[in-house]
């Protein structure tokens, strides 16, 4: 018998048996939001496994749980209640995994076990004996250890073991047919209903003769549940972000009330003071281990930004606030992103076109800087990450 077949064999029986368990109640705290779940009894078993183990000795870890038929449903209705997105929801199955099992090497597995139940293109590896669950993503991430397998790449969703090393052998285990199970998609764009708690973010800066202030809110469970994001590649994910209702209402209030009867030009630039001096610039290596793209609330939350997270808040700002659209411009020479904003056709002063389309280039990291000026050459400025 083929491991394929067997494994197949082996989910449908435990679906069976899976019907007929004793339920027990589990709560999972999840960003500032509780979730109750009802689970097999078998999944609340202690850990046998050993600090090392291969993937013979999970198939009979696997063999000990029973389905729970209404897994599926259930997440597809905390996914509508909340407002999730597949990541968020994959999130929080991990975070069911680790309640269950607590931080251990079945907590891996049990990821695994739970993703694929609810339609997720999720793969299991092991590495020196380590598990290690893959997830297939709709969207490039950069800096986090993949795998290829039959022709797609698989990204690291959950490990316990330290960092993964080249010359580890990945035994990679589909256990059931991937043509079901889908990547995984996100919707940065609308943000999840987490918990309620908020912060706030003072910003003060001087445009033309004129002082302005501003506080804005930002909430706390979103940005903690962002961190938890893989580093996602920079492109439209970022570009389509924006800050959470709250925020965006009132920074966009502030900002068209500030700009009454100024041009498209003067928005701008008061849009650009208003990013430059509001968030103070320092580049991720010189505070944190690896760099970090942040979306606009993180950046609302963060100490300090880098040109990226102040060219994609710029953008955000700008789209909602006066309706003004742009893309993000990377000069690989200069390891720099700047952001680049659409004028109307034939508009005087852009700084480059692409496909018929002019651009404007503005710097939202360097303080003084007014729409159009740039420290990148603009014989060659860079390229648009569309």
């Amino acid at each position: 018998m083929t491991p394929l077949y067997r494994h197949s064999c082996f989910l449908f029986c435990a679906f069976l048996i899976g019907a007929g368990m004793q339920a027990m109640p589990v709560q999972v705290a999840f960003y500032g939001n509780d979730a109750g779940f009802d689970v097999p009894a078998s999944w609340l078993r202690a850990p046998v496994l050993s600090e090392s183990a291969d993937h013979l000795k999970f198939d009979a870890r696997l063999e000990q749980w029973g389905l729970a038929a209404g897994l599926p449903s259930r997440i597809e209705q905390l996914k509508s209640d909340w407002q999730l997105d597949d990541y968020a929801a994959a999130l929080l199955l991990r975070s069911l995994a680790l309640q269950c099992q607590g931080n251990t090497q079945d907590a891996v597995l049990m990821s695994w076990f739970l993703l694929r139940q609810a339609g997720y293109d999720a793969i299991l590896g092991f590495a020196s004996g380590q598990p290690r669950v893959y997830l297939r993503l709709a969207f490039m991430t950069e800096g986090t250890l993949f795998v290829p397998w039959m022709g797609k790449r698989y990204t690291l969703f959950h490990t316990i073991s330290g960092p993964w090393r080249g010359n580890e052998r990945i035994f990679l285990s589909p256990k059931e047919p991937q043509s079901l199970a889908q990547a995984v998609f996100m919707r940065p764009g609308s943000a999840p209903r987490l918990g309620t708690a908020q912060a706030w973010r003072s910003i003060r800066f001087v445009h033309g003769n004129r002082e302005y202030a501003l506080s804005l809110p930002y909430r706390k469970h979103w940005v903690a549940y962002l961190d938890d994001l893989p580093v996602i590649s920079l492109g439209p994910l970022f570009v389509q972000s924006a800050l959470s209702p709250e925020a965006r209402r009132m920074a966009s209030d502030s900002l068209r009330r500030w700009a009454g009867g100024m041009t498209r030009m003067q928005q701008l630039h008061l849009l650009l003071s208003f990013v430059q001096q509001g968030f103070s610039y320092r580049r991720d290596r010189d505070y944190l281990p690896f760099d970090k793209h942040n979306f606009p609330e993180q950046t609302l939350a963060a100490a300090y930004a880098d040109c990226e997270d102040k060219a994609v808040l710029f953008l955000s700002l700008a789209r909602d606030a006066f309706r003004i659209k742009g893309q993000l411009l990377y000069n690989e020479s200069q390891e720099h992103i700047a952001a680049a904003v659409e004028l109307p056709p034939q508009s005087p002063g852009a700084s480059f076109s692409q496909q018929g389309i002019p651009y404007l280039i503005c710097e939202p990291a360097f303080n003084g800087f007014k729409p159009g000026e740039t420290r990148l050459p603009l014989r060659e400025p860079g390229k648009l990450l569309l």
